[in-house]
């Protein structure tokens, strides 16, 4: 049982590496074929304060990023199974838009001592070239979250409030950081939710049979 258990956990932690590397691949890999990023930014994003606390929820994704992939796999195969095909196309079709149509904007430059404050200036300091912003996957892969703990049925209820909540804030984080404007925020949910929906038309079994992970 113990020795089965390992294997299962190796399985997974193989399949996020991957989707890590993928990732990665997408978002910074993008960023040296980007010559010259299209300008992004409206009035209200003018007007939308810069909320330095919102740092935090915005960190707290990559944990939710992490830890997701082993949440589902254990308590729902089949929801997992969705996941990790539907943040795939998310990722494939994310990084065609960056090199077909790459963005950028003007991001304040945050004021102040506080340690909210800091830890923003260390992100920006680790994206200097804010590119790769249409659509965020912050915001995409925050709704795929959202999305598979709505779908997890054998997952308990206050595993799927603690996700759906730091999803959300995770949202609204991106443009209350300046990390994002209005317009990514926009593309990336609708994008995660038809990604969701063509992972559920090829099938969970299609995925899992795929994988070997019926035996």
């Amino acid at each position: 049982m113990e020795e089965n258990c390992i294997n299962e956990l190796l399985k997974v932690t193989l399949i996020f590496i991957g989707i890590f590397i993928i990732q990665s691949m997408v978002y910074w890999g993008t960023q040296f074929l980007v010559k010259k990023p299209h300008m992004l930014g409206s009035k209200l994003d003018d007007k939308i304060p810069f909320i330095p606390v919102f740092i935090f929820p915005y960190v707290i994704w990559f944990v939710l990023l992490f830890t997701i992939q082993f949440v589902l796999y254990f308590y729902s195969l089949q929801t997992y199974a969705l996941y990790v095909m539907s943040l795939l196309i998310v990722d494939i079709t994310s990084g065609i838009i960056y090199l077909v149509y790459p963005t950028t904007f003007i991001r304040p430059e945050p004021e102040g001592d506080s340690f909210s404050v800091k830890v923003v200036r260390f992100i920006y300091s680790h994206d200097k070239k804010i590119l790769s912003c249409l659509p965020s996957l912050h915001c995409s892969l925050s709704t795929l979250f959202i999305l598979s703990a709505l779908y997890a049925t054998g997952l308990p209820l206050f595993l799927k409030l603690i996700i759906i909540i730091f999803s959300l804030l995770v949202i609204v984080s991106t443009v209350f950081v300046k990390q994002h404007v209005i317009i990514d925020v926009i593309t990336a949910i609708p994008l995660a939710v038809i990604s969701w929906y063509i992972a559920m038309a090829i099938g969970a079994d299609t995925f899992l049979t795929f994988f070997n992970f019926l035996q």
